[in-house]
């Protein structure tokens, strides 16, 4: 959900806190984006560009 301004924000908090079918779909989706983007094996695939992006950058490419 996005909102724009306080009053959006308002309305859309109040509408999830409303409807209980609302907030387990928007409960679920949010666990799978954890679950697929912010785990141990997405780190360090994130942590290994970083370390290949730095060889590649100072040229040592036996380090």
């Amino acid at each position: 959900m996005i909102a724009e301004g306080e009053e959006a924000l308002a309305t859309a908090v109040l509408q999830v806190l409303s409807d209980l079918a609302l907030a387990r779909c928007l409960s679920t989706a949010g666990r799978r984006y954890v679950e697929a983007y912010h785990n141990w094996e997405a780190g360090a695939r994130r942590l290994v560009g970083v370390y290949e992006r730095a060889r590649s950058e100072t040229g040592r490419q036996n380090a």
